[in-house]
């Protein structure tokens, strides 16, 4: 995405440049084919046999009830790390099982609305009797005002022994392979997750959860 938008900016000057007579051509037409695409990287996360030996690893973790919370809500919920450790109480709805992503949020830059499974909804009950006082779900330890780093959940399942096998991020890979393996509908698990590309609503899929 940066290597795009400074290629654009350089085009864009070059192009004014010729039309304001400084210049005869512009030397980055077909660039683009000679610049390395970056490789789509894949997130580790472990087979989906193994994976109710992993959430028990999760709910057994010592060191801290947040992040164990934090790593059961990645596993069902499929949202990105940074989503659930940068989320706000104020985003959700415990009665009605919803959590309401802002726009800025999100990559599309659109809201996204989760609905909560009555199991997440729990887990959030449990959370906010430790962080509820406070605006963030995981406030940081030394600055409430700051979210947990980003490194915690993903030490927290090396420290479960899952290094190289799985990662935060790879809870959203699992749900969307597993998802589409078993026949459901792929509009609604990309929606979800959410995938969509930017020129495709989401409106209408939780449009009656409103």
């Amino acid at each position: 995405m940066q290597t795009s938008r400074v290629r654009g900016m350089c085009r864009e000057i070059y192009d004014l440049a010729r039309v304001t007579g400084r210049a005869t051509h512009n030397p980055l037409e077909g660039l683009h084919k000679l610049l390395l695409t970056k490789p789509v990287e894949n997130y580790a996360h472990a087979p989906l046999d193994e994976l109710p030996a992993l959430l028990r690893a999760i709910q057994s973790y010592p060191h801290a009830t947040d992040v164990h919370i934090g790593l059961q809500l990645l596993a069902m919920l499929a949202c990105r790390p940074s989503e659930i450790r940068e989320t706000r109480w104020s985003e959700f709805d415990l009665d009605a099982g919803l959590w309401l992503i802002p726009a800025e949020w999100m990559k599309r830059r659109r809201e996204h609305l989760v609905p909560l499974p009555r199991q997440a909804v729990a887990l959030l009950h449990e959370l906010h009797n430790i962080t509820g006082t406070y605006p963030l779900l995981f406030p940081g330890r030394s600055d409430t005002t700051k979210p947990r780093s980003n490194t915690v959940l993903l030490m927290a399942l090396r420290r479960l022994g899952y290094e190289g096998r799985q990662t935060g991020h790879g809870f959203r890979h699992l749900a969307s392979t597993t998802l589409n393996e078993n026949g459901f509908n792929s509009q609604h698990v990309e929606a979800q997750l959410p995938h969509v590309k930017a020129s495709t609503t989401r409106a209408p899929i939780w449009s009656s959860a409103r």
